[in-house]
């Protein structure tokens, strides 16, 4: 089926919650005009910022709608710790000394000049779970902009549930699909090739190879558990 309908859409998530999988589903199927990563305008609409009315107002004005991303925050956390991507930009990390990073250096290239201790660095779990928390309290009770579908990353794993959660979107949107087979990424950004020990992996929520028995404690009790019910109700199936 071919259409010459275009959306121009954006997906949002904090790092490490499945926004390069399900933007890479939108642009293989359908007809969009995807804008992901907000690189390209000086990231005024960085796929990772949280939500903001200067945010809301561009949206109103550039976009059809956008998707939020949310993951389990356990295996959020654990993907965290295994690999932090630019997390550094927007929920600081601390070094093997315990010092901060200090925000007045223009980057972390710059900081790592004066302090090469950063590079052997650990996570702060705390500031972490914090900002997932922040993150997510900022789009959820959020008035201003409406436009906006919530889609859990695990449902996107499991093909019944993933047909489901895109007929949901067509319908809601008016998407087309470009054909009539779906095509699925097999290899994204900041992770490995797809295949199903990865989803088995992902769908088990007790394997957390790269969370210590502290940090898993501390991350049951502090999760925001409003905001983790939240994402459970707002799944589309």
């Amino acid at each position: 089926m071919e259409t010459s309908q275009k959306h121009p859409i954006m997906v949002f998530g904090p790092h490490r919650s499945g926004t390069n999988f399900v933007q890479k589903i939108l642009e293989l199927n359908y007809p969009v005009e995807q804008i992901g990563t907000g690189r390209a305008d000086g990231d005024r609409t960085w796929k990772h910022h949280s939500y903001s009315n200067r945010l809301a107002d561009i949206l109103d004005k550039e976009y059809s709608f956008a998707i939020v991303c949310a993951r389990d925050p356990i295996k959020w956390l654990n993907g965290i710790v295994k690999f932090n991507a630019n997390l550094w930009k927007t929920c600081p990390v601390i070094s093997k000394d315990n010092s901060i990073y200090n925000w007045e250096y223009k980057n972390l290239v710059e900081y790592i000049k004066d302090h090469p201790e950063w590079e052997d660095f650990k996570m702060d779990i705390r500031l972490c779970i914090k900002h997932w928390n922040d993150w997510y309290f900022s789009w959820f009770y959020q008035t201003r902009f409406t436009n906006y579908t919530f889609i859990h990353y695990h449902d996107m794993l499991i093909p019944e549930k993933r047909d489901k959660v895109l007929g949901m979107l067509e319908i809601k949107y008016g998407l087309e699909r470009t054909s009539d087979t779906l095509s699925i990424p097999g290899e994204v950004e900041h992770s490995r090739a797809w295949n199903d020990m990865k989803t088995k992996e992902e769908l088990d929520i007790s394997l957390t190879s790269n969370l210590k028995h502290e940090w898993l404690e501390y991350a049951f009790e502090n999760f925001d558990p409003e905001i983790v019910e939240k994402i459970e109700a707002s799944r589309m199936i």
